[in-house]
């Protein structure tokens, strides 16, 4: 699962993954978090391929500021985390999630064949 959080009173969101024996959520909702959404996928490795792109798009691609430090997200998951208040604006939780829904979207897409010219099916 891929799921988005938030926490309103440090103004920061979180990009996170979990599977079915750990609930990393109740986790972080025992530390003030709220859940925005959830993803839920049949396989692990796509939920940690998106995590791992949106961290690329959010803070190489982007340059966004992290949300908040280590010392301040003792249950861990601080590099997962987003200022909301950035320099160049605030930046609005649902385009966020869309840019989850564009990684799962993205990494779904049927792979061209050769068959048919390259194209995808």
């Amino acid at each position: 699962m891929v799921y988005l959080i938030v926490h309103d009173g440090l103004d920061v969101a979180k990009v996170g993954i979990c599977g079915s024996t750990v609930n990393r959520i109740t986790i972080h909702e025992g530390h003030g978090w709220r859940v925005h959404e959830t993803l839920h996928l049949p396989v692990g490795a796509d939920a940690a391929l998106i995590e791992n792109r949106i961290k690329h798009l959010w803070f190489k691609t982007r340059s966004w500021a992290h949300g908040v430090s280590k010392e301040q997200m003792p249950q861990g998951g601080h590099t997962e985390t987003v200022a909301l208040a950035q320099q160049a604006g605030r930046i609005a939780i649902d385009d966020l999630w869309k840019d989850i829904e564009t990684e799962h979207t993205e990494i779904s897409m049927p792979l061209p064949s050769p068959r048919d010219g390259g194209r995808a099916r």
